[in-house]
């Protein structure tokens, strides 16, 4: 009998494990995903979703998902022909404005691509209303950074410059740098409108050349700056991470995704 029962808590130790999703990626994505995972466990809760609270970035997430400590990895670009080599597959399920933000006391409301490299290259370091710009960077290799290199040369060339330049903060994470822009009277920098509308920070998005950064206009493609995301898993991924993928891109999926800012992707082919 001890035996027997020693095999049955063995057997519901595998089960539980087999039933336990591990999340984490790029920060900008954390926010939903949790959101996703909670409504998913609500009519499977023999599953358990565990979304890292910690932004590991898009690298970091493929990292630890090659290395087992993850089950879905979450990215904002294709995969590489280096990291596809493991026979790591992804597919994008969602895609939101990336937007310069501030706090919400600035009292202005819309920015321009000349003058934000005029900013970030430090010809201009003041609001039009004479209150210092105080600038929230993200990393050299952060998705934010990518997107706003692609924009145009001068976008890229200006960024790097503000990099350069000895004192001026640089937020690790995503959920760090939209803390610094809700707390620096004058801040300015960039965070996605899913993150904000997800986590509620009371952050103020910024017109970007005539555009406002909302799912209507990336959805119709006029707004400029859009950060897709992705997610990722091993090629032995479970039968419950297989589940948990293709609900996301079911319509239940899209109804959650579009309420924080979001246009839902539906499943797509994976690469």
């Amino acid at each position: 009998m001890i035996a027997a029962a020693a095999a049955g808590l063995a057997s519901a130790d595998r089960a539980t494990a087999a039933d336990t999703i591990k999340i984490g990626g790029t920060g900008a994505a954390l926010g939903d995903m949790s959101r996703l995972a909670d409504v998913y466990m609500q009519t499977h809760p023999d599953t358990k979703i565990v979304v890292l609270p910690r932004s590991l970035g898009g690298d970091g997430g493929i990292k630890a998902l090659r290395a087992g400590a993850i089950d879905i990895a979450l990215v904002i670009e294709p995969l590489s022909p280096d990291e596809r080599a493991p026979g790591l597959t992804a597919s994008p399920y969602a895609k939101s404005a990336l937007a310069f933000a501030t706090r919400l006391d600035t009292p202005f409301d819309a920015v321009t691509t000349d003058w934000v490299v005029d900013v970030y290259r430090g010809a201009v370091t003041h609001w039009p209303d004479g209150k210092p710009i105080r600038l929230v960077l993200r990393p050299s290799h952060d998705s934010d950074m990518k997107i706003l290199y692609a924009h145009s040369d001068a976008m890229k060339q200006a960024m790097q410059a503000a990099l350069a330049r000895s004192g001026l903060l640089i937020a690790d994470t995503a959920q760090a740098a939209a803390r610094k822009l809700e707390q620096l009277e004058g801040s300015l920098g960039s965070t996605t409108l899913a993150q904000i509308q997800s986590e509620q920070t009371p952050l103020k998005l910024l017109t970007f050349d005539g555009v406002a950064p909302t799912a209507e206009m990336v959805a119709a493609g006029r707004y400029p700056l859009v950060k897709f995301f992705y997610h990722v898993t091993r090629p032995d991924a479970s039968a419950v991470v297989r589940d948990f993928v293709s609900f996301l891109g079911s319509a239940e999926a899209a109804a959650i995704l579009q309420k924080t800012g979001n246009v839902h992707i539906p499943n797509a082919p994976r690469g």
